[in-house]
């Protein structure tokens, strides 16, 4: 019986230690079984499956009356001239996701421990890990759309217009569109289970559901509008906007509820309207700024409320007033938008200090880069950091467009090449990230860029960010308000943030970099944008690399937090534009 213990004892025991360091059998990475994996191979052994899942496209198919067509989508939407704007629609966020593996099915108390190797004996308790990552649903879905509209019907519901004065019914037809949300939601399934199958876009019938029928027997709920409909004003506060009787009839609608058809004004035609002069009465609120001047705090920007028009509200308004021939006019509001930050004594602010710096190079950009660097540093110049906020670069930024000052790039998607906004901000999320790092601040959001740029050496030390995420977000854990002050000197961009010192220590290691890899064969797109056969190069070549270091942040009583950071930078291939052939070999049509 003692043997039976001893061998029992000796065995948990065995097992236990063997797994100490490795991830706890029966663990799974979507369909991937990692049970057993050293946790120091991690890493590698899962951004390899994230390269597998992911090398060789995806593959999208649509069937429609007008045809057949099977579409081979890259993983990446490329730039023409800046790598800021070449980015994946999907990301893996590798850190969190060795996280997550690393602990799971671990148990904890000592029972737990204890009848762990019995359940793993009994392959009980298996543990499936979807991987952490997020899509850009939206550029996705945009690329599908654009490659497979084509299939789709226009359904028509029926609908009518003037004429010489005369109401012209035009009648209903019924279409077929493709689903692209599903494929989305199909394709977010496969990421989940790491299994790159091909995905078919299902077919949607449309039956109008207002016939021309329905319209002619309720033509005289128009007729009566037209006689007793006066022309018609808006106002919102003093400003007076005019609408035509022609502009009033063309925003009506009839629509069916219960079996019973009545008017509406038109969503899609009213909005647009009313975002158009909503844009000339609103007020974005105003955040009370700071900038630091021979060592001193001072208000340079006074917090503002803000007003801003509820467009539904509006909408609503309008829809009721419309109707009621005895209204001429319908008034809007506006709605106080109260400031994030409003603080008035800089004296209660505690900053007295500087308490991180962070900095990164640009030299070698183009103007329109350069540019878009100015432009977002002064957007976030002067910003309060309030204590215990989580700070988003994305959110400070604001609206990136041409009426914020932004300039835009060129980047390809799909096969056609269409401008972008948003180059050159990648060189402050690298340098924000370097801040946080530098600030020992908790980072809660970073994601590096996929293959190295010269902009952001040394490796790993980067983050890439873009509306509405990836994201650069850290969080203000110093008890006091932090400034964030930002100054361009040649080609470097910095920023410092000012505060007061809970006495913390930060130690972050310089890089190491393995595993050197050369790129791929390059990459040919396809498109309508160059002549059938010729080639332009858009993008060159990049190693790969594995990239690490650490940060150890010491606090005044004793406590420490260590951590390490990887970036695994894939082989980037050349990139070339080929002007499409009738029929590109990845794209064909079959009329069924």
């Amino acid at each position: 019986m003692i043997v039976v213990i001893f061998c029992l004892i000796t065995w948990i025991g065995g097992f236990l230690l063997y797994f100490q360091h490795r991830v706890w059998p029966n663990v799974y990475l979507g369909s991937i079984p990692l049970g057993g994996v050293r946790i120091d191979a991690l890493p590698e052994k899962i951004d390899a499956a994230f390269l597998e899942f992911s090398k060789n496209g995806f593959t999208f198919q649509a069937v429609s009356p007008q045809g057949t067509r099977i579409v081979i989508l890259p993983l990446f939407i490329a730039s023409q001239k800046n790598p800021d704007l070449t980015r994946p629609f999907l990301f893996f966020d590798l850190s969190s996701t060795v996280k997550m593996v690393s602990e799971a099915g671990r148990p904890n108390g000592i029972f737990q421990k204890l009848e762990a190797p019995f359940r793993q004996l009994f392959k009980a308790n298996a543990s499936k890990i979807e991987p952490v990552f997020f899509l850009r649903e939206d550029a996705l879905e945009e690329t599908l759309r654009h490659r497979f509209s084509d299939l789709e019907i226009p359904s028509q519901k029926a609908s009518f217009f003037f004429k010489d004065g005369e109401i012209v019914v035009l009648p209903e037809k019924e279409g077929c569109s493709l689903d692209y949300k599903e494929a989305v939601r199909q394709f977010k399934k496969n990421i989940k289970e790491l299994k790159n199958q091909p995905i078919k876009i299902k077919n949607i019938k449309i039956v109008p559901f207002l016939t021309e029928k329905d319209i002619e027997s309720s033509l005289p709920l128009i007729e009566t509008l037209i006689e007793k409909r006066p022309d018609f004003n808006i106002q919102i506060g003093e400003n007076i906007y005019k609408v035509q009787k022609q502009e009033l009839l063309n925003w009506i609608e009839f629509y069916k509820e219960n079996g019973k058809v009545a008017l509406r004004l038109n969503r899609e035609k009213v909005l647009p309207y009313l975002t158009d002069i909503a844009s000339e009465v609103e007020k974005k609120p105003v955040d009370a700024r700071f900038v630091i001047e021979n060592g001193r705090v001072k208000e340079f920007q006074k917090a503002k409320k803000g007003l801003r028009l509820d467009l539904e509200k509006a909408y609503f308004s309008l829809n009721e007033t419309i109707f009621d021939a005895s209204e001429k006019i319908c008034f809007l509001n506006l709605e106080e938008v109260e400031p994030e930050h409003t603080i008035s004594d800089i004296n209660d602010l505690g900053i007295k200090e500087l308490i991180a710096r962070g900095e990164s190079n640009f030299a070698g950009s183009p103007l329109n880069r350069i540019h878009n660097i100015k432009v977002g540093a002064k957007a976030i110049q002067g910003i309060l950091i309030a204590p215990d906020e989580e700070f988003s670069l994305i959110k400070a930024i604001g609206e990136v467009s041409e009426k914020t000052g932004f300039l835009p790039e060129l980047v390809i998607k799909g096969d056609r090449t269409i401008p972008e906004f948003g180059g050159g901000l990648c060189q402050l999320g690298t340098t924000a990230f370097r801040l946080a790092l530098n600030g020992g601040f908790p980072i809660t959001e970073r994601v590096p860029h996929s293959y190295r740029v010269i902009y952001y050496e040394p490796a790993g030390m980067d983050a890439t960010i873009y509306q509405p995420h990836p994201d650069l977000r850290f969080i203000n854990d110093t008890g006091n308000f932090l400034l964030l002050q930002t100054k361009i000197e040649g080609t470097k961009l910095i920023f410092e943030l000012y505060g007061t010192s809970d006495g913390r220590k930060v130690i972050v290691s310089d890089p190491i970099l393995e595993d050197i890899t050369p790129p791929g064969p390059p990459e040919y797109i396809f498109t309508d944008e160059l002549p059938p056969g010729e080639k332009k190069k858009v993008e060159s070549a990049h190693s790969g690399a594995k990239a690490k270091f650490t940060r150890k942040v010491i606090f005044p009583n004793g406590v420490e937090r260590e951590e390490v950071w990887y970036s695994y930078y894939k082989p980037w291939h050349e990139v070339w534009l080929v002007g499409k052939e009738p029929e590109p070999e990845n794209e064909k049509m079959t009329n069924e």
